[in-house]
């Protein structure tokens, strides 16, 4: 009984795992550019990510302000997110931003405490 039991288990397991859905990583290495539509207007940012697993790296460069610095960068399924700290006229603040992916195009938000939420589009960009 107790093999007949460890079989069913088995088979039970083994089902299980070939009919679960597999989950795809997205992949957001490369090169982006994210126009983003704020108060003043639409702006763009070129941003550079690698990717290792679910941890993501990057340069971002800010129309507005030159250079910014990321952070907590992480990808999980096909979602997004990271921290972007801007200088703007000495004074350094950090948004939020999060976006799904898909393939070459990401769409998403960015979110600053004191302004509120901006949204962006993405494009894979060339180089």
């Amino acid at each position: 009984m107790k093999r007949i039991t460890k079989v069913a288990a088995f088979c039970l397991f083994a089902l299980v795992a070939v009919t679960a859905p597999a989950t795809a990583q997205a992949n957001v290495a490369g090169n982006w550019e994210l126009t983003v539509q704020s108060p003043e207007g639409p702006g763009i940012i070129m941003a550079t990510f690698t990717q290792e697993g679910t941890s993501v790296e990057g340069t971002l460069q800010v129309e507005m302000v030159g250079a910014a610095e990321m952070s907590d960068g992480m990808v999980e399924e096909n979602t997004l997110s990271f921290l972007m700290h801007v200088d703007f006229d000495g004074q350094w603040f950090t948004i939020e931003a999060e976006a799904e992916i898909d393939g070459d195009v990401m769409t998403g938000e960015f979110y600053m405490a004191e302004f509120g939420s901006m949204p962006f589009e993405g494009k894979r960009a060339e180089g």
